[in-house]
């Protein structure tokens, strides 16, 4: 890898420039390397993160260590940086980054648990392969804390801190201006979260902060755009109880805003919070006049005084509704009632004071005929001046004339006479106020209830004395407020009807399509409202409130109808890029620009969490390398080799990949899975038979083979061959020879005469090694093909011509029971024959013991067990002869990705040509293992139609489809 690193800067260096044929395999390598190492490291941080620590940096640390290849693959940033835009400006896809990230988290936890030897050795190897010096340090300073009592490290410490302070002050510009979260935080956290020997720039920290606190504003703000869409849905659906859930959260994320709120949102939530607080006020408002209906009518039930009537009357008049007519009317008799009450109540008051009056001067005069002068005098004044004092004219008019008439002498006084003048003046003012009254009467009225003169009335009610009077105000003023009533009634309901007709139109633009004649249509509508609140002035209050209502619902629907098109003209250009990514690498960049140019898209949101999986897409292609890898060595002569490379196959196939529709045969894998397990099972039924009693056996047959058989050890044979075992000579009559001959099992041996001639057969010995021959040239092909292989053998032990009957039948049951042992197939198919076997073991248990020559097997098992093999053999399992071509075809080929409609709904776009019949995937992360991925179906192509499954969560615009 170095080796790589070293032939790009070489390339990069070159003087007679750079050519795309000579980059485009450093970047293709480069990008396989980092991709490797990327996964790797991500799944030893994986552990890290469960709390296996150890596992973790094990992980990491199995050849080829992971973290020593990130070292040789980084490059400086600059570096970095430029080559990525030399391959950009190639068109070649920019192969990622090193994940620095995850080695530093990988490098911490091997800091943490490695003692000061261990750190030593971490250190130099960082040195070695010219680690970040950030990396280095985190090292050093472990060091220094275990190692306290050197003080070289702090010279060391400091002496790194000063080099590394200028990198952080030479990166920090270019990191601050990438806007990187992570990059930011890994900065930040280095600066402020580790003790430095040397302080660093405070105004790097500064800025590096407030780099972090802007990006937390943008995020805020992003929040906050989402919001104030879902805020005008629920504005524009009058769905109260959403708007106060949306503005709850928004007020929410203003309070952690620590930047001013942009105009362009404050706009958009204002008309919400202002609908709301008017919805409060107007529900504030109603439930007051309720209570203050219900006070007068209380008030009312229970007959209390005017003074109390009138103050629950004006309290039921503050509000924008008048009272109910019903309750206005039954209001008025009852203060008319009350008042006709205390008019009779104070005149039968007054009349009594006037009999009482007449009284007392009727007993002066008829007892107090000899009172002084004066004294009469006083008393009539007295009298006459309560009467006017009270304003009862017309009492003190009767007073008068009974004074004249009774006691002129007293009425002719200067007292009684100025009295008399007030009166006088009095009488002539109450005339002039009931010919006031008169005019102000007549000009209030009017044929036409609408022009009765509220303003004659007022005053004509200002002089109203009697209730005669008052009657007459009283009519003229229920004339017009009935007038006033019945056009109000007549205002609200034209205008309710043509706000009706206002909202029917806004309904049908809003569900219909969000284009120009949309915005005409708006226009017109906002023109009409105006015009309607400038038409009818005396419809009622609440009414009036609904344009109020219904205009910020038109003014959103407008502004969001522009802010779409405008979206959607950018997301459309943005998109025809997006669909002209040629590689996965050119996708993710295309996605990011997508997000980048139009946050507000709901796609945006979707896209940066499908650019994150970036790295789990390599993962799951990794199968199409293990689908690969098991086709070439399924095409090979299986050998042990090979199985450790299927095996290490499968393992790492197993730790990225969860779940696939695509699948090896078990068939396949059979064969390398017992692998093991069959070599020892071979080993032990083949490579142990030299071990068995009947390995080193010769078969002899006494009397010219017409006689008894017998076993004789090959080497007593080899021994006696020239003087036991030659022909008799021919004159001889008593053929005897001492011979000796197994007797047992176990290969006991005893001498007796038996009779010659001798036929010898070189059975079962000749059986055995040739067994054991097969077992040394065909190891791998019986390995290869277990059943058919050991049924193969088994039909050569029973054409073995010379090999005893018995010793046929015990090595058949051995070669079936060690067959049956490595395949389930076997296993499960001949369990009558292995019976029927077992039964006859007693049969051939004194196999040793002399018998007449048969060298076929019992009737018994040619008929039903050989058969039996005959129809295994040609039923068997065995793989074809194009797996590892169909094998090989199961590959998973990117053709295009998802994206989401302009009705929400997903659909596939296919971006590469198009494919034939096939199906359709995604990856996602395992549910169950997230270090792990999922290749989930979604659909299909069948007759050149693409259909999608039904509607999923793992449908998320962005993700790229893949046929298989």
């Amino acid at each position: 890898m170095a080796n790589l690193v070293d032939s790009i800067r070489a390339t990069l260096g070159k003087r007679d420039g750079i050519s795309e044929e000579a980059m485009r395999p450093l970047a293709a390598t480069y990008s396989a390397e980092v991709s490797r190492v990327n996964a790797r490291l991500s799944a030893a941080v994986e552990l890290l993160h469960k709390g296996l620590r150890s596992e973790a940096i094990q992980s990491a640390s199995l050849p080829p260590n992971a973290i020593d290849d990130a070292v040789k693959l980084d490059f400086p940033d600059a570096e970095l940086e430029d080559w990525f835009d030399i391959l950009q400006f190639l068109d070649i896809p920019v192969p990622p980054a090193v994940n620095r990230d995850l080695v530093d988290q990988l490098n911490e936890a091997i800091v943490d648990t490695q003692p000061i030897d261990a750190l030593l050795k971490q250190h130099r190897r960082l040195a070695i392969a010219r680690a970040p010096l950030a990396w280095r340090l985190k090292v050093l300073r472990r060091i220094a804390t275990v190692d306290s009592v050197s003080t070289v490290w702090e010279e060391d410490i400091e002496s790194w801190e000063k080099v590394r302070l200028k990198q952080i002050a030479n990166e920090a510009p270019s990191v601050i201006a990438s806007a990187n979260q992570s990059a930011l935080g890994t900065l930040n956290e280095e600066l402020t979260g580790v003790a430095w020997r040397i302080p660093p720039d405070s105004k790097i920290v500064r800025q590096v902060r407030s780099a972090l606190a802007g990006l937390a504003v943008n995020q805020t703000i992003e929040e906050l755009d989402s919001l104030a869409i879902k805020l005008n849905d629920a504005f524009c659906e009058f769905d109260e109880a959403s708007a106060r859930m949306h503005l709850v959260a928004w007020n929410e994320l203003i309070a952690k805003l620590k930047s001013p709120l942009p105009d362009r949102l404050r706009d958009q939530s204002e008309p919400v919070a202002l609908w709301l607080n008017e919805v409060d006020r107007e529900n504030a408002e109603r439930e007051r006049r309720a209570i203050a209906i219900a006070k007068l009518e209380t008030a009312l039930d229970q007959k209390l005084p005017i003074e109390d009537l009138e103050k629950a009357y004006q309290k039921t008049t503050l509000f924008d509704e008048p009272p109910p007519m019903e309750l206005i009317t039954r209001y008025r008799l009852g203060i008319e009632e009350r008042q006709l009450t205390k008019k009779r109540r104070f005149q039968a008051i007054m009349l009594a004071i006037v009999t009482m009056a007449g009284f007392a001067i009727a007993s002066l005069v008829w007892w107090q005929i000899d009172a002084a002068y004066q004294k009469r005098i006083a008393a009539a004044k007295a009298e006459f001046q309560s009467l006017m004092d009270v304003g009862n004219l017309e009492s003190a008019s009767k007073f008068y004339a009974a004074i004249q008439e009774t006691a002129p002498e007293i009425a002719a006084t200067s007292g009684v006479a100025s009295l008399a003048g007030q009166l006088q003046s009095q009488l002539d003012e109450a005339k002039n106020k009931e010919a006031q009254f008169e005019r102000y009467l007549s000009e209030a009225n009017a044929d036409s209830d609408a022009d009765i003169d509220l303003s004659a009335v007022y005053r004509a009610e200002q002089l109203a004395v009697t209730d005669e009077q008052k009657g007459k105000v009283f009519a003229l003023r229920r004339r017009k407020e009935v007038w006033e009533s019945g056009l109000a009634t007549q205002q609200t309901e034209e205008l309710l009807a043509k706000l009706i007709n206002v909202r029917t139109r806004l309904d049908t633009i809003e569900q219909g399509e969000p284009n120009d004649a949309a915005i005409l249509g708006l226009n017109a509508i906002l023109d009409e409202l105006t015009a309607i609140q400038s038409s009818y002035p005396r419809a009622s209050t609440s009414a009036r409130g609904q344009i109020s209502s219904i205009r910020p619902r038109a003014v959103s629907m407008k502004s969001a109808i522009r802010t779409r098109n405008q979206r959607m003209e950018d997301e459309d250009r943005v998109m025809r890029g997006l669909f002209a990514a040629r590689s996965l690498d050119q996708l993710v960049a295309s996605l990011q620009e997508f997000a980048d140019k139009a946050p507000d898209s709901p796609m945006a949101d979707e896209f940066k969490r499908v650019i994150s999986e970036r790295s789990l897409w390599d993962q799951a292609l990794s199968w199409n390398e293990f689908a690969t890898t098991v086709a070439s060595i399924v095409a090979k002569p299986l050998t042990g080799e090979n199985v450790k490379t299927i095996q290490s196959a499968k393992t790492l196939i197993a730790t990225k990949v969860d779940q696939s529709p695509l699948s090896i045969p078990d068939l396949v894998f059979d064969r390398f899975d017992r692998y093991e397990e069959r070599a020892a099972i071979l080993e032990r039924v083949l490579g142990g038979l030299p071990e068995t009693v009947i390995a080193d056996l010769y078969t002899v047959v006494e009397s010219g083979g017409a006689g008894n058989r017998y076993f004789v050890y090959k080497s007593y044979y080899d021994r006696m061959k020239k003087t036991r075992f030659t022909p008799f000579p021919p004159d001889e009559k008593n053929k005897l020879r001492s011979i000796e001959f197994v007797v047992n099992d176990s290969g006991a041996v005893k001498s007796e005469n038996l009779t010659g001639e001798y036929v010898v057969y070189t059975e079962p010995h000749a059986t055995i090694q040739n067994f054991l021959t097969s077992y040394q040239t065909n190891r791998d092909a019986i390995l290869s093909d277990w059943d058919g292989e050991l049924v193969k053998l088994v039909a050569t032990l029973r054409n073995r011509e010379n090999l005893d009957g018995q010793l046929k039948e015990m090595l058949l049951q051995h070669l079936l029971s060690g067959a049956c042992e490595g395949s389930d197939y076997l296993s499960k198919s001949m369990v009558t024959e292995l019976r029927v076997l077992k039964s006859r073991g007693s049969a051939i248990a004194n196999w040793y013991e002399p018998a007449k020559t048969n060298h076929k097997i019992a009737s018994e098992i040619e008929t039903s067990v050989i058969p039996r093999l005959g129809q295994l053999y040609s039923l068997r399992p065995q793989l074809s002869s194009d797996t590892a071509t169909r094998i090989r075809n199961q590959q998973f080929t990117w053709v295009g990705l998802l994206v989401r409609r302009s009705d929400s709904k997903i659909s596939v776009q296919l971006t590469q040509s198009k494919p034939s019949d096939c199906r359709l995937a995604i990856v996602r992360p395992s549910s169950r293992d997230k270090s792990k991925v999922d290749w989930v179906p979604i659909g299909e192509i069948k007759s050149g139609q693409l259909s999608l499954a039904s509607s999923r969560g793992d449908l998320i615009a962005g993700r790229p489809v893949f046929a298989y």
